[in-house]
């Protein structure tokens, strides 16, 4: 059995305790920005609200999410979060 271990993420101001399995792979492989939209989406903040926020457009978010999808091997928002929040 995995240990689940506690990783702080930085996303712009804000700082999250994220208790993961694989929090150092997907920490590691996502860039700044799209740690800041990965934990927007862990807020529960649609594709416009995380634009306005960021001051990008909506195709912008919705690029980067296509790439966090892609790197950490998931298919939707429910997927991410379920990936970063649970443990074993």
């Amino acid at each position: 059995m995995t240990r689940a271990e506690a990783f702080f993420v930085k996303a712009g101001k804000d700082e999250y305790v994220v208790i993961a399995r694989d929090a150092p792979r997907w920490v590691e492989a996502l860039t700044p920005a799209e740690r800041e939209v990965a934990a927007a989406v862990l807020r529960g903040a649609t594709n416009k609200e995380i634009a306005r926020t960021r001051g990008v457009s909506e195709r912008t978010v919705a690029n980067q999410l296509a790439r966090i999808y892609d790197k950490l091997r998931v298919r939707s928002r429910a997927e991410l979060t379920a990936m970063i929040l649970t443990a074993p």
